[in-house]
């Protein structure tokens, strides 16, 4: 086994470390303050609050135009090598996400009205707009931590994550004892601003320290990164969050709506847990697998990319037999009618465990700069299943019904990725037998 692959094992270990330490304070405060919400504001209430932060996290996925994903992919390529291309990347990944956030949460201030008429609730009006300015910092939190992986700085953000974890849960508890809904969508922009600050102190001492200067100019000498790569990945951003946003929608429009959001996003907070482990190791293996870009074809990158794949599926399939068995009684925490329906969490830990899986193949698309097949071949086709089996499952099953399209559309997109890396590899084993052998003199 090599000194290099030996090294990659090293590498992947503490960056899942500090990534467990990150997320376990981000989604551990997450968790702990839907429990305390839920009990506090009832779960209609609760329900409308879990629409309020879907649009949230839609708008900011789709206004961060993979400017996160994109500065994790290029940064880890360029960082050692040419640390001046690496900010440049910096600065255009930035610029252009402030840029795309700005206009996206104007977009909804101004439109308001119209979500809240397709919602058929005029009273979320106002709760939308806080929501478009708390999108804004949302975003500008992916970029900046897509940044910070790319550079391999997961200690620096394992502590921002821990402090914006901590003012988030103090704020929104807070807030919601003394004014309720409204306190809560107000200390979601206190929590996204306080965790922007943390994070943007985080990533100037790691370019100070590296020596990589964030620069603007220049930054059209980066615009292929938007044909090959960024705006695939965007597309894919809006598709994946258009149909979640859709199927959302569907079923609060529903009879008793708003009880079968909170009681399906009550149980997709655990398959968010769930997925948090293998997010933490797919974030790693993009980071470390980038830097090794300039020798795909060398052994040592196809073993890093199955030791993904590996440790990938026994996180998850671990955690999914954990949750199988303790996962009713952990929704309990939100009160006992979150755990009186059956099917929907079963459904949505297995379709999560695909999904899992599906994100591991997915790094030997990003790291080929192979986007545009991942997008065509995967991403829509999935998101697709998943709207037309919502829109036939969801009026007549509920809840039930849209955890059933969501595995349903895991499995296709797991099967679908298999067959394009299969494709891949075989490609790339006729392109290296075609490859002429060096004579040694």
């Amino acid at each position: 086994m090599s000194s290099v692959f030996l090294g990659l094992r090293g590498r992947f270990a503490r960056g899942i470390l500090w990534n467990v330490v990150s997320a376990a304070s981000a989604q551990g405060s997450t968790f702990i303050a839907n429990v305390v919400l839920a009990r506090l504001l009832g779960k209609e209430t609760f329900g409308t609050y879990a629409l309020v932060l879907g649009t949230i996290q839609g708008l900011s996925m789709v206004a961060g135009l993979a400017m996160g994903y994109t500065a994790t992919r290029y940064v880890s390529e360029f960082r050692v090598g040419d640390l001046a291309k690496a900010g440049r990347v910096l600065g255009f990944c930035l610029l252009t996400s402030g840029v795309a956030a700005a206009t996206a949460a104007l977009a909804l201030v101004t439109m308001a009205p119209i979500v809240a008429k397709l919602l058929q609730d005029p009273g979320v009006v106002p709760l939308l707009r806080v929501a478009g300015v708390t999108a804004f910092f949302v975003t500008l939190n992916g970029t900046l931590m897509g940044a910070l992986a790319g550079l391999e700085a997961y200690r620096r953000m394992a502590m921002a994550n821990i402090g914006a974890g901590t003012i988030y849960l103090v704020v929104i508890v807070a807030l919601s004892s003394s004014l309720g809904l409204a306190g809560v969508v107000v200390g979601l922009l206190v929590s996204a601003i306080a965790q922007a600050s943390l994070l943007a102190i985080a990533l100037r001492h790691e370019v100070q320290r590296q020596g990589i200067p964030i620069v603007h100019q220049g930054m059209r000498s980066e615009r292929a990164l938007l044909s090959r790569f960024a705006v695939p990945s965007a597309l894919a951003g809006v598709s994946y969050a258009a149909a979640i946003w859709l199927c959302q929608m569907l079923l609060a429009r529903t009879t008793g709506g708003y009880v079968e959001l909170a009681q399906y996003v009550a149980s997709f907070n655990l398959v968010t847990i769930l997925l948090f482990l293998p997010a933490l190791t797919n974030i790693v293996a993009s980071s470390i697998l980038n830097t090794m870009v300039s020798e795909t074809r060398a052994p040592d990158y196809w073993r890093g990319f199955w030791l993904n794949v590996r440790v990938t599926a026994l996180t998850v399939g671990s955690g999914a037999v954990l949750l199988i068995v303790a996962g009713s009684q952990i929704l309990r925490l939100y009160g006992k009618s979150f755990a009186t329906v059956p099917l929907v969490l079963p459904l949505l830990i297995v379709g999560g465990t695909f999904e899992a899986l599906t994100t591991a193949a997915f790094q030997l698309m990003q790291s080929r700069e192979r986007m545009w097949q991942g997008l065509r071949w995967v991403i829509v086709p999935r998101d697709l299943l998943l709207v037309i089996a919502a829109v036939l499952w969801v009026p007549n099953y509920g809840a039930a019904g849209l955890a059933g399209a969501y595995l349903l559309s895991r499995v296709a997109g797991l099967v679908l990725a298999s067959l394009l890396v299969w494709m891949l590899n075989i490609e790339e084993r006729k392109r290296q037998a075609e490859r002429p052998i060096p004579i040694k003199s």
